[in-house]
Formats: C-alpha cells, structure tokens, sequence
C-alpha cells in the first residue's frame, strides 16, 4: 500500500474541481492512502463540496502561518515551498507527492531539498513553447533550464502537460525522455438551473446573448470586450445583449464599472454577477446564450470553458494563436481572431452566432476518469 501525499495551496476555480475530481476517484482505490495537504481555508469550501468520507482518505490542514511565508521573489519563494513539501512529507510519512498546482514554482532546488526517495508528480499548465516569440532571451534560456531540470532529476516522477498531447510528445524528444505525459482536461458535465433564464429576464428570442464568466481580469480581456461593446451600432446595441459574471478583479475593477456605468447610461444591454459562480449557474448561462466570448491574452495554456462550449454547443469566439486557438480550431468550437482589439470583436459578434458547434468528440476525450486515472495511477 503507497501512502500518497496530494498538495494544493490554491483551493479556488479549476483547482477546486480538480481537486473534487481526484478525492472522489481516490476514495474508491482502497489499495492506497492519500493525505490530502490543503490550506485551513479549505474547511470553508468543504461545506459547500459535501464530500463523503472515505477511509482511506485524511485531510491535513496547512497553517495559514506557514503559507502567509510563501512570499519573496522566485528563488525565495522556490525555497520556502521546496521546505514546506519536505516537511509535509516526512511528517505523513509519505511514497510519493502529486502536485496539483505552482510544479514550476519547486524548480530548480526542490531536487536538492527533498530526497529522491520521494517521487513527486505534478502538473504543467502553461507551456513555453507558445510564448517563445515574445520572449527575451533570458526568458527563453530560464524555461529551458527549468524543463531540463524536471527532464533529468529523479525526484520529479512524472510531468504532466495539462490538454496538450503534441507537446508532451516534443518535450520528451527535445530532453530525451518519457516523464511528460499528456493530461486531459476534464470537463464538468453542468446542470441548468433556470431553464427560462432568457425569458425571466426580457432577453427577446430574436436578441444575441454573448457571456463572458470566470474571473473577470485583464489578461482573460474583460475589457476589450466592454470597449468592444461602445463601438457597436444602434442597431446592434438594440439586438445584442452581455453578461458578465465571476469576480472582477481589483485590477480592473474600477475601469470595468466605469465603463458599465457608460453603458447603462445609454441603454444597452449588460448584466453583471460580480460573485462566485456555482456550477447551476454557469449551465444556467450557457443553455441560454449564443456564443461565449473569451479573447484571453495568456493563450499559452487551455481553458475551462472549452468543455463548457463543447458540453452546450456553443462556439466560443477565441484567440487564434497558442493552445486555446489550436484546441479550438482542432475540434471545431468556434470562431478564431488574429487580432482581439475591440474593434476586432466588435465586427465579428454577428459571425460567431452563425458557427455551428458539435462538442462531441472534445467531450469523449476530456471525461474525468481520463484525468483521475492519470493523475492517480501509481
């Protein structure tokens, strides 16, 4: 029987369902134990989860005094959760460690802080290679070294590359080696919860809803759809409507509020659910809405939502470049743009309401047990 540590410091969004998707897959492989190391915050969320109990599974929780250091510049940082895992480890008396988040933040000393005797496992979600044009030098050199050191230090057990199966395939050609592994997205199969929400909220049948949800930030551009938004005709300003929901961040809070007051001012139509999305609500918007909208500036890793577009079939309006435009054109779900200026979204809102999405072979490859049973075959 391996004893299995599984460590988490951030318990919200995809890492949250994450984390759903493996304690559930891990109470039922009753050949192994599985100490789930998570902050004390956690406890909050554990509520609203409603996990079972499982014996096989213990929850240890992470003093806020210890995670409160986790502060300082890479190397700094680097060195506090290198110490952080060995102790964690040593003290559950553990085989091996799956890190589930910040597996890039342990390199280059987790290697000469924890024994090799332990083997960890994580998980990659933004890859270099998409970035390497708007890299420096320096950049391109640090990344690098970062995946030789995952490559060729046997601590690290297996790398997984989060929805990306090409460049798991490369990066083992590249480093000469077998540790990276392609790792599916799982996607979350959502129930609707206000199967009227159009009609009980006067959204006509001939108006286009758009949504943009998750948390709401510059790089996911927020507000280049906004400003998208006050380019529009009247006559379009009539026909289209927007929703916004997730939290604003406080990066942009005060220009996205700005720019909605604006809006309002002039009639046109937007909501805001600045607030945590439950999975009901999220499949409450995507039954009602026309396309989704995510001109996300940060392409270098997947997104979510794909699984939302694919699970409803609606087509998502996207960047070309980097993983999210390959996924996307790759099974079809939506409309891709080369350029995501404002005025870019605005003259192509009419086109992706007319692209027809099938989201079935994304879902047939994306199921949660491809994820778990990866994630958790020791």
């Amino acid at each position: 029987m391996a004893r299995v540590l599984i460590f988490e410091k951030n318990v919200g969004g995809h890492h949250l369902e994450y984390l759903h998707h493996i304690y559930i897959a891990a109470g039922q492989r009753n050949e192994n134990e599985y100490i789930f190391a998570l902050p004390e915050s956690f406890k909050i969320e554990e509520n609203d989860l409603e996990w079972p109990l499982f014996e096989n599974i213990k929850i240890y929780s992470i003093p806020l005094s210890q995670l409160s250091k986790l502060t300082g510049n890479h190397l700094v940082i680097c060195y506090r959760l290198s110490k952080l895992l060995k102790n964690l480890a040593k003290k559950m008396e553990v085989d091996k460690v799956i890190v589930l988040s910040l597996l890039m933040q342990f390199v280059p000393l987790l290697p000469l802080i924890l024994s090799s005797k332990y083997k960890v496992r994580g998980i990659v979600y933004t890859i270099f290679f998409y970035r390497l044009n708007s890299e420096s030098f320096l950049m391109k050199i640090l990344d690098i070294l970062k995946y030789y050191i995952l490559s060729k230090c046997s601590v690290f057990e297996i790398v997984y590359i989060l929805n990306d199966y090409s460049s798991a395939r490369l990066l083992n050609q590249k480093f000469y080696c077998s540790k990276f592994t392609y790792l599916p997205d799982p996607y979350v199969n959502v129930n609707v919860g206000d199967a009227e929400f159009r009609k009980n909220n006067g959204i006509k049948i001939e108006q286009k809803l758009f949504i943009h949800f998750g948390t709401l930030s510059k790089r996911k551009g927020t507000i280049e759809i906004l400003k998208s938004m006050q380019l529009l005709s009247d006559n379009e300003k009539e026909h289209y409507v927007f929703l916004f929901a997730g939290k604003v961040k406080p990066e942009i809070k005060r220009e996205f509020y700005q720019i909605i007051e604006w809006l309002r001012i002039r009639n046109f139509n937007v909501f805001v659910f600045d607030e945590f999305c439950s999975f009901t609500f999220i499949g409450t918007i995507c039954k009602a809405c026309d396309a989704i909208l995510i001109p996300y500036k940060n392409t270098a890793q997947s997104s979510g939502l794909l699984g939302y577009a694919a699970q409803f079939n609606k087509p998502l309006l996207a960047p070309s470049n980097g993983l999210i435009g390959k996924l996307v054109n790759e099974y079809k779900l939506g409309y891709l743009l080369d350029n995501l200026s404002p005025r870019t979204i605005a003259d192509n809102l009419d086109k992706v309401v007319d692209f027809s999405v099938n989201g079935r072979d994304y879902l047939e490859q994306h199921k949660v047990i491809f994820f778990t049973e990866r994630i958790l075959n020791i």
